[in-house]
């Protein structure tokens, strides 16, 4: 209890002041939508399934749609997939051991949540998922209740993004296989079957009726499908373990921090290989088989855009393995035993080191900003919401260009097409040609324009893949210069107003 409240305070202590606000937004925004009436999909486009969307309108319809909530709300889940991932640890580690992977998960993924915040809902329900059949694999197939709850876990983790569909469809068969080699009777082995996709049903059900009863379906496999096999590789690619933060992260480390504050980095990149070579190696027992086969659906699913602060989720349950191996290890082979030691605490003191620099990142004295949302604190300059409050009127409809949906959420306004974000490589000239229609249609007063993440420095923030466009291809520069004056400029954010504003 002592360790998962100071996890808490630490999560709660990092994620309540801003660092950066890019992508924070993406989940609050679509609440926002469905509270106001709209529709995922048909007025949001968005590569992500609505789990979380509806989650989050849910919290926000009891205790208000303010930045304090969400803040919260993520906090909790956080510490949930933490808490979640004890428990697993429980079943495979003893000693102090056993605190090392929720350790990682919050100190490094609380400092990471900016830049991953809307993947963490699918995370901590796969989690729960794994806990319940990994917890009770030996008396599972007389639990009905339990495999109900396991189901509704998994079909929970499917609709949020990044969806765990893979590991969902391996864990399932891993461990209905892992019910034969204990020689459970084929027919409990079906009906656990039966139960566990009655589970899924029961999430998967309700979605479809809404898509159909919305008239979203095709919009829905146009935004999930088609632009992810489309537009989104292109620009996502990315080596194995990237992490454009690493640079300025060791230049703020003396000496001794620096070795060990990389150790959770490092082991980040290496623990699916450490694990699987363990695995072939090592004893095999049906529960390890179970964890490593959803550990290993758990790290393909987030292959996508395997940089480290993505593969930090995709990578739980392999620290599990890891860890388990290493308790073992220490214990047959006196011989390795103070290596395995001393890498264990090196790897606890770079977990401290980090923290602490976490920690001084975002102080507590950040400056406040008043905004729609709520009092915020932020590192990062948000002084642009102070002449955007005094000008717009709430639910005012604005473009934050290129994107940047943390201030267009806590701005209070509105998005004047269907894509908040708007990116070259990502959208296509027709679908930029619509937003600067539906910016005409509703006479869009202000923009907010952000030069960070431009066309010209989009690649230096992640994304070393993208090629800038020429100045010739672009699209809508020559229309917010034409159409639109610049006001000021608040750190990176220049503030334009139309023209034949009156």
């Amino acid at each position: 209890m002592l360790f998962c409240g100071l996890l808490a305070y630490f999560a709660h202590r990092v994620l309540s002041i801003i660092y950066i606000n890019y992508d924070v937004g993406l989940i609050p925004l679509g609440s926002d939508l469905l509270l106001r009436g709209g529709l995922i999909y048909r007025d949001l486009h968005t590569v992500m399934l609505p789990g979380s969307y509806f989650m989050l309108a849910a919290v926000q319809m009891l205790l208000g749609r303010t930045e304090a909530v969400c803040q919260a709300t993520a906090t909790l889940i956080i510490v949930l997939s933490a808490v979640s991932l004890l428990r697993i640890s429980r079943i495979f580690i003893n000693g102090w051991l056993v605190l090392l992977p929720a350790a990682m998960l919050v100190i490094l993924g609380s400092n990471f949540f900016s830049y991953n915040s809307h993947h963490w809902d699918s995370l901590f329900f796969f989690l729960v998922f794994a806990a319940i059949l990994l917890s009770y694999l030996e008396q599972l197939e007389d639990r009905p209740v339990l495999l109900v709850a396991a189901g509704l876990a998994a079909g929970a983790s499917c609709l949020c993004y990044q969806n765990q569909i893979l590991p969902v469809l391996i864990g399932i068969p891993a461990c209905l296989y892992t019910m034969r080699m204990r020689s459970v009777p084929d027919r409990k082995i079906l009906r656990a079957a039966l139960l566990l996709f009655l589970g899924l049903a029961l999430v998967a059900v309700p979605f479809l009726i809404y898509l159909t009863t919305t008239g979203t379906l095709n919009d829905m496999l146009d935004c999930t499908v088609g632009f992810v096999l489309g537009r989104y590789g292109g620009v996502n690619g990315v080596v194995y373990g990237f992490f454009n933060g690493q640079d300025c992260l060791m230049s703020d480390l003396g000496f001794p921090m620096m070795i060990f504050g990389s150790l959770p980095l490092g082991l980040i990149k290496l623990a699916p290989l450490i694990a699987l070579v363990c695995f072939l190696v090592l004893k095999k027992e049906p529960r390890l088989i179970l964890l490593f086969a959803m550990a290993s659906g758990l790290f393909v699913a987030e292959l996508h855009k395997p940089d480290l602060r993505r593969l930090l989720l995709a990578d739980p349950l392999f620290l599990v393995l890891v860890f388990h191996y290493a308790e073992h290890l220490r214990a047959k082979w006196k011989s390795v035993h103070y290596l395995i030691n001393a890498a264990c605490y090196g790897l606890a003191l770079g977990l401290i080191s980090l923290a602490q620099l976490y920690l001084l990142m975002v102080p507590a004295d950040a400056p406040l900003y008043q905004t729609r949302r709520g009092p915020v604190r932020a590192v990062t300059n948000l002084s642009v919401l102070r002449p955007l409050n005094k000008l717009t009127s709430p639910d005012e409809k604005i473009l934050v260009y290129p994107y940047d949906t943390g201030l267009l959420y806590l701005s209070g306004c509105r998005f004047p097409s269907r894509y908040p974000v708007l990116h070259y490589r990502y959208h296509t000239a027709e679908q930029f040609k619509s937003v600067i229609a539906d910016m005409e249609n509703s006479k869009v007063r202000y923009v907010v324009w952000n030069r960070l993440y431009d066309n010209a420095n989009f690649s230096e923030m992640g994304f070393p893949e993208y090629r800038p466009v020429p100045a010739e291809e672009l699209i809508m520069e020559p229309y917010l210069k034409s159409r639109y004056e610049s006001i000021k400029t608040y750190g990176f954010y220049t503030l334009l107003r139309r023209k034949d504003t009156n």
